[in-house]
This record gives structure tokens, C-alpha cells and sequence, in this order.
């Protein structure tokens, strides 16, 4: 049975929780954070975690928000935040390797709602979602999100504790910079990730 691309990125979102994990553990116990020692906590998380249940925690962790929460967190809007919902109106016209006029030959006049844009771009989508090119920003956009969800769930839990239970408020100020800066550089990652996959549709098609 083929593996998903979801499936397929897992692994790697294992790694990214217990990364996260190990420095939660060394801040419960140490009051600071030293960079150096997360490596090495991390590699203790893998011990005490066997691979298996690592992908099973993960895959509960990455299911607790949906698609559409996921894609709220990375590209900030809150009605139609799919990046397809923009394909034709913003991202194709950024895009010089897209070929307007080839798109309205096929499509005819070109949707302007975001609701009838990404079920546009989604027909398109689904003719050329097995070649490589489309396949890959797929799963790069998949991983990026899906990470940048994580992160950002990651911050409200693994933050909230760490304000309640550690002491120095310097600790603290500079746990919780780290996990907003990581959610906040994987939104972009993933952000970019998604326009690249539609784009590349367009360009394709």
C-alpha cells in the first residue's frame, strides 16, 4: 500500500517534537537553556520513546487541529485560508512562468471568489498531482504546515507551563522567544511552501 505524503513526513515531525520536548525537559530541570545540551536530551527522548510510539504521539499531536485551523496559523486569515483560494487573482499574476492566456483558453473566465478559485485550482490540481514537481512542493507545503502547527501548539502547552513552573522570569522571557520564533519562521516556511504548490500547478497545467 502506497504511503501518504503525510505518512511519508511523519519521521521527520517525530524528530521536530522531541527536539521540542528535550528542551522543554532541560528548562523543567535545569531553569535556563543551554543550546548545547538539547542534542543530547533529544537523543535521550528517542531512548525513552520508541520509534513506533513517537509516530504515534506525533500523529495524535498533528490530528488535534484541522486542515483548515492549520492553514489559518500559516497564512492568517480566517475566512478561505487555503492558499488555492488566491491562486488566480494574486499568486498567478506574480508568477511569470504562468500563462494567463492558456489558463482562460482552458478554464474560460477566470474565477475571481475565493471560493470558486481554489475549487478551480483544485480541478487543475488533480490532473497533475502525480508528477514530480507537484509532488514535492506538496509534501514540502504538508511538512512546513503541519509543523508550523505543531509549533504553534507547542507554544500555548509547553509555554504555559514553563510560565508556571519556572523561575528565572529571564528563563522564561527567552523560552518562550525561542518557541514564538520557531513558529514563527516554519509559518513563513510554510506560507511560501503552499504559494509555491499552487503556483507550480498553474505553471504546469
Amino acid at each position: 500500500m502506497a504511503k501518504t505524503l503525510k505518512h511519508e513526513n511523519r519521521p521527520m515531525l517525530v524528530l521536530v517534537l522531541l527536539a521540542n520536548l528535550a528542551l522543554f525537559a532541560l528548562v523543567l530541570k535545569t531553569n535556563s537553556i543551554v543550546f548545547a545540551d538539547v542534542v543530547a536530551a533529544t537523543k535521550e527522548w528517542q531512548s525513552l520513546l520508541p520509534a513506533g510510539l513517537g509516530l504515534v504521539v506525533c500523529g495524535i499531536v498533528n490530528e488535534l487541529l484541522s486542515p483548515a485551523l492549520k492553514a489559518r496559523l500559516v497564512f492568517w486569515r480566517w475566512r478561505n485560508p487555503l492558499p488555492g483560494s488566491e491562486a488566480f487573482t494574486r499568486y498567478a499574476t506574480a508568477d511569470p512562468r504562468v500563462d494567463m492566456e492558456r489558463l482562460r483558453k482552458k478554464l474560460g473566465k477566470l474565477p475571481t471568489s475565493p471560493e470558486e478559485q481554489n475549487a478551480a485550482w483544485y480541478q487543475l490540481y488533480k490532473k497533475v498531482s502525480g508528477t514530480a514537481p507537484i509532488t514535492d512542493a506538496h509534501r514540502a507545503f504538508l511538512f512546513c504546515r503541519d509543523y508550523a502547527a505543531m509549533a504553534a501548539l507547542l507554544s500555548v502547552v509547553l509555554g504555559g507551563v514553563v510560565i508556571w513552573q519556572v523561575r528565572p522570569l529571564q528563563t522564561v522571557l527567552v523560552y518562550l522567544l525561542v518557541l514564538a520564533t520557531q513558529y514563527l519562521v516554519v509559518r513563513i516556511a510554510a506560507a511560501n511552501a503552499g504559494r509555491r504548490l499552487v503556483t507550480n500547478v498553474l505553471a504546469t497545467t
